[in-house]
């Protein structure tokens, strides 16, 4: 099975991937463990001074958490690596040492655009389009909560929540 998360190094410049095109880069427990990894490796090394974090493909940053591996019957190991994953570079803490660049192409749904936010600054293609699409299937989105209203003005941050509905990467900017 390919890397979740690709790990390139262009001069001073982490390129890290995130690559699962097919699946949208939905985060899945391999997401996870290997975004740790990738950032790991971003803070130990000396010659790396800021990291850019994309998605594969143009269609997607990515389309937040991996509904299929949600709903799939697990074996007791997948679902105690999934239980255990790590939840560092999502929430901020403990994370990227260095300046990490969110570089958003197409799609940041739900957990991406929670990613997104996470990041230090968000470079976004004319196409990008963000969403927190979770109250839609009453769950909540938790790291949203904190980070929108960080981020953006509280009453677009409260009808992303409210409502679902993406914006554009123009309205974002503005």
């Amino acid at each position: 099975m390919p890397d979740a998360v690709l790990y390139q190094k262009e001069g001073r410049i982490a390129i890290l991937t995130i690559n699962r095109p097919e699946a949208l880069n939905a985060m899945n427990s391999d997401f996870f463990y290997d975004l740790d990894a990738a950032i790991n490796r971003v803070n130990e090394d000396p010659e790396v001074y800021v990291a850019i974090i994309t998605g594969a493909g143009d269609r997607a940053f990515s389309a937040g958490g991996d509904f299929t591996e949600m709903a799939a019957q697990l074996t007791p190991e997948q679902a105690e690596r999934r239980k255990n994953r790590p939840w560092g570079a999502l929430h901020g803490y403990g994370a990227c040492q260095k300046p990490l660049i969110a570089a958003v192409n197409g799609l940041a749904f739900g957990g991406g655009c929670e990613l997104a936010l996470s990041c230090d600054m968000i470079v976004a293609a004319e196409s990008a389009t963000f969403a927190v699409p979770e109250q839609s299937w009453g769950i909540v989105a938790g790291v949203f909560l904190f980070k929108g209203p960080r981020n953006i003005p509280m009453k677009i941050a409260m009808e992303m929540l409210c409502t679902g509905d993406p914006i554009t990467a123009q309205r974002a900017y503005e």
